[in-house]
């Protein structure tokens, strides 16, 4: 998602890429910006901006590790595992607060993974 710096003019991006389909939703996950509209660009503060980079940053690097999680089943027996843990993770992040879900990913991750 292209977006325009109110300070600067400058133009910058932002991605999330959908693991599964490889569409960048980032215009879906950033729905919630303090953003405004300039007919051309969706605009914000660098402020607002530097957050949301790095919001959907550290969201990609939990969500790639996630992804690899629930996803390595070889055997029918990982498979029901797997199948398992992805009811589990369903559960566990769906009463997070956005803005620490990336962070608790990754916990989720580690607690499940063996690390």
């Amino acid at each position: 998602m292209e977006i325009k710096i109110n300070e600067t003019g400058e133009i910058k991006r932002i991605t999330l890429i959908d693991l599964k389909t490889g569409v960048d939703w980032s215009g879906d996950y950033m729905e919630s910006a303090e953003s405004g509209f300039d007919g051309d660009y969706i605009t914000m503060s660098q402020e607002n901006f530097d957050w949301w980079n790095n919001q959907c940053n550290e969201y990609q690097k939990a969500d790639e590790a996630v992804y690899e999680l629930l996803n390595r089943a070889e055997t029918e027996e990982e498979e029901i595992k797997k199948n398992k843990l992805t009811e589990q993770y369903h559960d566990f992040i769906n009463g997070v607060e956005f803005n620490e879900q990336p962070e608790a990913m990754i916990k989720f991750v580690d607690e499940n993974s063996g690390k």
